[in-house]
């Protein structure tokens, strides 16, 4: 499962490409995307620096657990902050506001964070199903807009792209791993998580390298 470890790049790439385009979408929500990308890459290249160099292991999940927190809220408010027609945006916030409550539940009740916390699947799984909901919303609201006519311009479009292929991918094979956890480590889901993310970081990279300001719109 070495390749695994190619995806660190592949984040590396994208975040550079972020800081590089900064100025298309600096006055955007989305402004804080490239920190974000960044502190994956720093989590990332630390554990692989201490498992390589200094031969350090530990057990990651917890700190796993509040990044992939961290990711699907900003990318569920990213959406609410996008999203023009007010029932639509009415919707975005409720979505909001049901993934703090499952987050808060988990964390407080269910699957809990600690050293030794497990993988934590009824917050990703929460998290992936809000955020594709999120994502077909920003596309109908997006087609009832004039921005649907240059729509491989817009950044939030090949962000939106990424996102729901990783999720819809991966989200069957999250769930099922409640019912057999030894699918964690399976070469299928370590195959399909590489490419998944593969897909996703590409599909940002274009995003960063093809949009426009103007495009993209503001989303404060």
């Amino acid at each position: 499962m070495e390749y695994l470890g190619l995806i660190k790049y592949f984040e590396l790439g994208t975040a550079l490409l972020a800081t590089v385009h900064y100025s298309k979408y600096k006055s955007t929500f989305l402004k804080f995307l490239m920190p974000l990308l960044w502190l994956v890459v720093l989590l990332e290249f630390s554990i692989w620096a201490m498992r390589h160099y200094y031969g350090i292991t530990f057990q990651n999940n917890y700190l796993y657990n509040l990044l992939n927190v961290t990711q699907h809220f900003f990318f569920l408010l990213v959406y609410y902050k996008f999203m023009k027609r007010p029932g639509l945006k009415t919707i975005s916030f409720c979505i909001l506001v049901v993934y703090a409550i499952a987050v808060a539940y988990n964390l407080i009740w269910l699957q809990q964070i600690n050293s030794t916390t497990p993988f934590h699947t009824f917050s990703f799984t929460v998290g992936a199903v809000l955020l594709i909901l999120s994502i077909f919303l920003f596309f109908l609201d997006l087609l009832k807009s004039e921005q649907i006519i240059n729509i491989s311009y817009n950044l939030l479009f090949w962000i939106s792209l990424g996102l729901i292929v990783f999720n819809t991918g991966i989200l069957p094979f999250v769930y099922s791993i409640n019912f057999k956890p030894d699918l964690l480590g399976s070469d299928v889901i370590c195959w399909l998580f590489f490419f998944l993310n593969a897909f996703m970081y590409l599909s940002f990279a274009i995003g960063f390298i093809k949009s426009h300001r103007e495009i993209t719109g503001n989303g404060k």
